[in-house]
């Protein structure tokens, strides 16, 4: 249901923001600004279900990712061409240095995170942990390479409206940092040694046993 909820939202506002604002045709709604809204859901439910790795709904909120970054990348090889995403191409109609990293990145985490879901036997669980992060990282730079040169531009946002690869570097950088503080959290605690006792503490003690019952 939240997965339904946030899909909702993400569509809502791609439309808004490159139908309704930046005049994009409704024959682009199906498969184009659907496919902006599953980026970003799928972003926003992987990164937080990274974020917070003992909550009850992680399960649920990653497959619901994984499945909707699994559907961007089908519809984005339809996508990838210059009547679509000119700003990835060089003139020469070749793609350019950005547009190559931000299909190697995105190939590259989506990889990493099937492997996380299909290996038989699962990985390990540090290997796993290396291969969360790293196709988070990923993402990150998916989104930075796709989107980077208007993030600093915010007058050129279609009705002062963050771009999407900006709410998605967002996204996978925050939950990146928190899975990394989580996890770094738990094996201090875990591997923190017992406090020794203090001198006075130890000689009480001591006295104790010697008094007996």
């Amino acid at each position: 249901m939240a997965g339904a909820l946030a899909f909702a939202g993400c569509f809502a506002y791609a439309f808004v923001r490159y139908v309704v604002v930046k005049g994009e045709p409704l024959a682009s709604v199906p498969l184009y600004v659907t496919n902006k809204a599953l980026s970003v859901v799928a972003v926003l439910l992987v990164g937080a279900a990274a974020a917070r790795p003992r909550a009850a709904w992680r399960r649920g909120a990653r497959a619901a990712g994984l499945l909707a970054a699994a559907l961007h990348g089908l519809a984005s090889v339809v996508l990838l061409r210059p009547a679509y995403l000119a700003s990835l191409y060089a003139p020469s109609g070749r793609l350019a240095a950005s547009g190559e990293l931000a299909v190697l990145c995105g190939a590259g985490a989506l990889v990493a995170f099937a492997a996380l879901k299909l290996a038989r036997p699962p990985l390990p669980a540090g290997a796993a942990r290396l291969a969360a992060h790293g196709a988070l990282a990923l993402v990150a730079v998916h989104c930075a390479a796709l989107g980077a040169t208007g993030w600093l531009a915010p007058a050129t946002w279609p009705g002062g409206l963050p771009p999407l690869t900006l709410i998605g570097a967002l996204a996978a950088a925050v939950g990146l940092a928190a899975s990394i503080s989580a996890r770094g959290g738990t094996a201090s605690a875990t591997a923190r040694p017992a406090r020794a006792p203090a001198p006075h503490e130890a000689g009480s003690a001591g006295r104790g046993a010697s008094r007996g019952p």
